[in-house]
């Protein structure tokens, strides 16, 4: 029988467009969803190089940040480009997205597995920026690759 799904925090309070859902799934991820209240952007398409595209901006779009083992998946769309920074004191890295959005701006999610403590997501204009912080001396070895809905970070121990 799957686990019976968490409450959802009190410090995800959903926009006026969207709901906010916390669960645990039933391989023990932690996962966090954003659900709009409209019919979305529309089916998605390929576009150049194999990137995905949605609607007609292909703007990045963060929905849901998932951890399950040694990876955490960012979920959403158009993150076919973006610029990682390396933090120091305390160890930081950063995901920047140019013209990126998401309903979770504001929030951070905790992990707390591989070295990472929590997973924080923010916007200013023109940028939407996801930093991972962690517990350790130096950040985790780690590779980014993308998927079909989003982009994957496997941490290394």
């Amino acid at each position: 029988m799957p686990p019976a799904a968490a409450p959802a925090p009190a410090a995800f309070p959903p926009a006026a467009d969207s709901s906010i859902s916390y669960h645990v799934s039933e391989k023990g991820e932690r996962v966090i969803v954003v659900e709009r209240n409209d019919a979305g952007p529309g089916p998605r398409k390929k576009g150049k190089a194999g990137r995905q595209a949605t609607g007609s901006t292909g703007k990045p779009m963060l929905r849901e940040i998932t951890a399950a083992g040694n990876a955490i998946e960012l979920r959403g769309s158009g993150f076919g480009r973006f610029k990682t920074i390396k933090l120091g004191t305390p160890e930081r890295l950063a995901l920047d997205f140019a013209d990126g959005a998401s309903p979770l701006s504001g929030k951070s999610v905790a992990i707390n597995a591989y070295g990472i403590t929590t997973v924080r997501v923010g916007t200013s204009p023109g940028t939407l920026r996801i930093v991972l912080d962690t517990d350790l001396p130096s950040f985790p070895r780690h590779t980014i690759n993308p998927f079909e809905g989003g982009l994957k970070i496997t941490l290394e121990r």
